[in-house]
């Protein structure tokens, strides 16, 4: 599983992690203007087409791949699991500075901290505007985040049963 380490990285929260980690996938080869970055969903992770020890079918094995509706004889690629997850990107259960796990004292995620991360990587790999980011569920919030935040980064845009915020009480 491939992973890159931030130096530092900072959340919304004002909280800094020192050689934080993110794990991702890539499909497909780069050209320079054919990236899709794909942003998961809350249980998701970065193995949108299954993990490479075999274990099972990823979460859109059916439309990532050769020949498929985002085809990665056409289109690179990109998944990044997000800060907070248990799939290899830094989050509660990583080791703390301490050498314990993180636990409750891991500074709290926001979608925003997602974007963030994703873009530091998608740096690391040369990658600057995309051809599309999408994502379903708070994948497609990632995805609404990102034309917020970076809206000269991504030519397309395609959230899925996604809403544009959520409040406390997990209603749109």
């Amino acid at each position: 599983m491939p992973t890159t380490t931030f130096e530092e990285f900072e959340f919304e929260s004002g909280q800094t992690i020192e050689d934080f980690t993110v794990a991702y996938e890539t499909y497909g080869q780069f050209t320079g203007d054919n990236a899709v970055l794909v942003c998961h969903a809350l249980t998701g992770s970065q193995h949108v087409r299954g993990r490479s020890d075999g274990q099972g079918r990823g979460w859109w094995h059916d439309v990532v791949g050769p020949g498929k509706a985002i085809d990665t004889n056409e289109y690179y690629v990109v998944c990044a699991n997000v800060p907070g997850s248990c799939y290899g990107t830094d989050g509660p259960a990583s080791e703390g500075p301490d050498g314990e796990p993180w636990g409750t004292d891991f500074p709290p995620v926001t979608v925003g901290d997602w974007t963030r991360s994703q873009r530091r990587l998608l740096d690391d790999l040369g990658v600057g505007r995309l051809h599309a980011v999408l994502g379903g569920s708070v994948g497609g919030m990632n995805a609404l985040d990102w034309a917020s935040r970076y809206p000269d980064d991504a030519r397309r845009v395609i959230a899925i049963a996604a809403a544009p915020r959520l409040d406390a009480s997990v209603s749109a």
